[in-house]
């Protein structure tokens, strides 16, 4: 294979006068001097006699760039470019491998300025047919085939790029956490996720480690946990404890014609809130009291009995003719005041007609009528 030759190529004879140029000689290959493997050639216009030079191969892991018009390209580890394109996988399994020793693997950045829609740093599209084939391996050995990223770091990963491409790590509190992606932000937005127009869509979904559906935030904004840790096997569709926006300035946990509760724990004891379609209730288990009231006046204890918190201060309704119970139904019996003597207003508090009080010392029962107090005597 002849490598470099004349443009011209000669058909005379050969003379048998060696010291001349016969047209094998002519037509033979050139001979390049100097340079060492690897070496490349390129024109060189500042060398007279021969108008090229070699640029001499280096260490691996530099790229030949270019230095601009008119001059001779060099050797760089970190090459500026203003674009790339991979027509084949670098590896097996990746378009693109990067990594650094030390620092971050790859920063990719747009401008100094605010990023807009034209502007981005990193855009990532997916196929026409709307599929994505990324494979890659996760922490537990297991290989997935359905996820367009993922982003591998730590606390001391995350910063921000200057104007220059200077990486900052940002401070995370000290948290040390491994984590498999950082969002940082120093505008007003840290993140936004975007669900898609399709019906059911939802924003974000959590799996746990075996592949189980553990929460999801809807389109909608509800909230929704499911049975984690159930072999990989439990789906969106599985998850069956939902917290929602109902209404203006109303949250609910409510999933359709589900019987519902909601817990509130202190240890192992717990209140429990609990609906279905007909019937709530208040219960709980290792509790004593229920407590409420706007001043927790009013206890239910730990037997069913109501009581208020201070003895002989709250009513229950305000006066027979204003916010009364209507009637008052014992199973044994009702406890009424006593006194040993006449009772009077000072014996009560908010004396009403209809009051009554046990006279202990003359056998007989009072009763509040048209202001003053009158007796019947029992036997």
């Amino acid at each position: 294979m002849s490598l470099l030759t004349h443009s011209f190529v000669s058909s005379k004879a050969d003379s048998a006068d060696t010291s001349k140029v016969r047209k094998t000689n002519w037509n033979d290959d050139h001979v390049f001097g100097g340079g060492n493997s690897g070496s490349l050639l390129v024109r060189d216009a500042s060398v007279a006699t021969y108008g090229a030079n070699w640029v001499q191969s280096v260490a691996t892991g530099k790229i030949l760039a270019s230095a601009g018009a008119g001059t001779l390209p060099a050797w760089s580890a970190t090459p500026q470019l203003t674009g790339l394109g991979l027509g084949a996988a670098a590896l097996s399994n990746a378009g693109l491998f990067a990594t650094h020793a030390t620092g971050p693997s790859a920063i990719l950045r747009s401008g100094s300025v605010a990023e807009s829609n034209s502007q981005s740093p990193l855009v990532i599209t997916r196929g026409a047919d709307g599929t994505v084939a990324t494979t890659f391996i996760d922490a537990f050995g297991g290989i997935n085939t359905v996820a367009a990223i993922r982003l591998l770091g730590n606390a001391a990963n995350m910063g921000t790029v200057a104007a220059d491409g200077t990486f900052s790590p940002v401070s995370t509190a000290g948290n040390g956490l491994s984590t498999m992606l950082d969002v940082y932000s120093d505008t007003t937005l840290g993140a936004v996720i975007r669900s898609s127009a399709t019906g059911g869509a939802y924003a974000l979904q959590v799996l746990d480690h075996n592949g189980s559906f553990a929460f999801s935030i809807e389109e909608d904004g509800a909230l929704l946990w499911g049975a984690a840790g159930a072999g990989g096997t439990a789906t969106h569709a599985a998850m069956d404890a939902r917290l929602a926006r109902i209404a203006a300035d109303t949250l609910a946990v409510q999933r359709g014609a589900n019987a519902t509760n909601f817990r509130i724990y202190g240890n192992t004891a717990f209140l429990q809130l609990s609906c279905d379609t007909v019937n709530a209730q208040i219960g709980g288990s290792g509790i004593n009291n229920v407590s409420f009231g706007k001043l927790l006046n009013w206890t239910i204890a730990a037997g069913g009995g109501l009581k208020p918190e201070t003895h002989n201060t709250y009513d229950i309704g305000v006066s027979a003719s204003s916010q009364a119970p209507r009637n008052i139904f014992v199973g044994s019996s009702l406890v009424t005041k006593t006194k040993a003597g006449t009772p009077t207003d000072s014996d009560v508090t908010n004396a009403a007609d209809g009051m009554s009080i046990l006279d202990t010392s003359a056998g007989k029962i009072w009763y509040r009528t048209g202001g003053a107090w009158k007796f019947a005597t029992l036997s």
